[in-house]
C-alpha cells in the first residue's frame, strides 16, 4: 500500500509535532463539548483534530493548487498544520464561551428555606416556580439542601431519588438543542466526582416543552468508598427557567423504580399556583 508523501520523511515530524501538542491541548482544556462527555480517550482526540487539519488544509491546498498549478507538499503540511492549529483554537473558545455563560449568567437560588409539603393527593404545588408533581406514595419528600434543588423524594429504601432543580437565566438565552457540555456538570457540581459517562442524549418532551434528555453514570468517592449511580436527566426551558428532574440510583438498581419514575415525570405540570 502507497500512501501519499506527505506523510513520508521529512513530514512525519511535522505530524508527531501536531499530535503532541493536540494532547498537550486536551489536558489542558478538556475534550471538545462537542462530543457531550463521551470518553474516547486523548487517541481519539488527537486523530479527530489531525483529521481536521488534513480535511480541511486539502482544501487550501487545492485552491492554492488551482491557481500555481504544481504540486508544493511543503505548501502542503504548513497549510494542514495551519488549520489543524485553527480548528483547536475555534474549538477552545467556543468551549471557553459555553463555560462562562454557565458561570456568569445562570443564578441557582437557595430553597432551603421553603415549607415543603404535599396536598391530600401526594401532589407538590411550588408557588415561586409554577409547577406541580405528584410524589410516589410512601416516598419521603425533603427541601432542597443544594443551591438550585427546590424540592427531593426518597424511595422508602433509600435506593431511589428524585430531585427538581430550577436555575435562572436572567434573559440569557441557552439554545436547549446544543446545551454545554458541562451544563449537567454544573448542577451535578461534586468535588469528590472523578467520573462521568453518557449513555444514551435525545430530545423529549415534558409538560408540552422541548426537553434534553440524558442518562449517564456518574462514580465518586465518599468515606474511602467509591460509589456509583445511574442517572437520568431530563432539561427543559421556559419562562426564563431551566428546569432539570433528575433520577437518581445505584449502578445495582438501574432498572428498578421505573414505574415510580414515569409516574413523576406524566405528573409533572406548569401552572400559576395561587
Amino acid at each position: 500500500m502507497k500512501f501519499h508523501p506527505i506523510f513520508h520523511k521529512p513530514y512525519q515530524k511535522w505530524w508527531l509535532v501536531m499530535a503532541v501538542l493536540s494532547l498537550i491541548n486536551f489536558s489542558i482544556f478538556g475534550f471538545p463539548a462537542t462530543f457531550e462527555n463521551k470518553d474516547y480517550g486523548y487517541f481519539f482526540y488527537t486523530l479527530t483534530a489531525l483529521l481536521a487539519g488534513l480535511v480541511y488544509g486539502s482544501i487550501l491546498y487545492l485552491v492554492y493548487w488551482l491557481f500555481s498549478r504544481k504540486w508544493d507538499n511543503k505548501i502542503f503540511i504548513i497549510l494542514i498544520s495551519i488549520t489543524w492549529l485553527f480548528c483547536l483554537l475555534i474549538q477552545n473558545k467556543y468551549d471557553m464561551d459555553d463555560k462562562a455563560v454557565l458561570e456568569n449568567n445562570i443564578e441557582f437560588k437557595d430553597y432551603s428555606s421553603l415549607d415543603v409539603k404535599l396536598n391530600e393527593i401526594g401532589y407538590y404545588h411550588s408557588e415561586i416556580n409554577n409547577f406541580r408533581v405528584q410524589i410516589p406514595e410512601n416516598w419521603t419528600l425533603q427541601k432542597g439542601q443544594v443551591l438550585g434543588t427546590e424540592i427531593s423524594a426518597l424511595a422508602p429504601d433509600n435506593g431511589g431519588l428524585f430531585i427538581l432543580q430550577i436555575c435562572n437565566l436572567n434573559k440569557n438565552k441557552i439554545d436547549i438543542d446544543n446545551l454545554p457540555d458541562n451544563f449537567f456538570l454544573k448542577f451535578l457540581e461534586n468535588k469528590r466526582a472523578y467520573d462521568m459517562k453518557t449513555i444514551e442524549s435525545k430530545l423529549t418532551t415534558i409538560a408540552n416543552q422541548k426537553t434534553k434528555y440524558n442518562s449517564f453514570t456518574l462514580s465518586y468517592s465518599h468515606l474511602n468508598e467509591m460509589l456509583n449511580f445511574h442517572i437520568e436527566s431530563y432539561v427543559f426551558i421556559y419562562d426564563d427557567r431551566i428546569y432539570h428532574l433528575l433520577f437518581k440510583r445505584e449502578i445495582e438498581q438501574k432498572d428498578n423504580y421505573q414505574l415510580e419514575f414515569k409516574n413523576i415525570l406524566n405528573s409533572f405540570m406548569l401552572e400559576y399556583y395561587k
